[in-house]
């Protein structure tokens, strides 16, 4: 049916005919003025912008949640839920923080070891408002204040360095614990 050379001949004539006639339609009818050219890179630039901040935030809050393995969401509802739990068995919230006061007299360690069973530890005061909420108490308390290591170098449970002076420390050289004296003048004493 196709065998015909003449028949094949002009077929192949017409198609590229019809690609030259397409290619020329498309020049002519193509034109971008240099304002259009000049919003386009604008736009584009702007777009890229965009693209790397989004980027920037989707990778700081992605090595948050690879750091602490929650999301700021979850981090909240879960100081909410544990707040409202911790309440009811003993714990008492204020501020960030919640703290158990144990009624029960243990030595400076075994008291740590009874923080660290609740998955706490001691006490550290690091403001004015953690001060004034540790004043309301009438009872000893331990902290976690220790020169232990280095007698005479105050750190606290987590490594840091005591800074403030606005602790008042009337120690004795025997051991290497503080309590809490609350009340009126109050004042850490290391225990003898």
């Amino acid at each position: 049916m196709f065998s015909s050379p003449a028949f094949c001949g002009t077929f192949k004539k017409k198609e590229v005919i019809d690609i030259f006639f397409a290619l020329s339609f498309e020049k002519e009818e193509v034109h971008i003025s240099g304002k259009l050219l000049k919003v386009v890179a604008v736009s584009f630039g702007l777009l890229c912008v965009l693209q790397v901040s989004l980027n920037v935030s989707l990778r700081l809050g992605y090595c948050e949640l690879l750091c602490t393995g929650m999301t700021p969401w979850q981090k909240k509802k879960k100081m909410t839920q544990r707040s409202s739990f911790c309440s009811i068995i003993g714990w008492v919230h204020n501020g960030s923080s919640l703290y158990y006061i144990s009624s029960v007299k243990k030595s400076w360690q075994k008291s740590r070891d009874d923080c660290w069973d609740r998955g706490a530890d001691l006490m550290i005061i690091d403001n004015r408002a953690e001060q004034d909420f540790v004043e309301t108490y009438q009872k000893r308390m331990w902290i976690g204040l220790s020169d232990a290591k280095t007698e005479g170098v105050w750190k606290w449970v987590d490594g840091s360095l005591l800074q403030d002076s606005r602790f008042v420390l009337d120690y004795y050289l025997t051991t290497s614990t503080l309590i809490l004296v609350s009340g009126k003048g109050n004042k850490f004493k290391k225990q003898i």
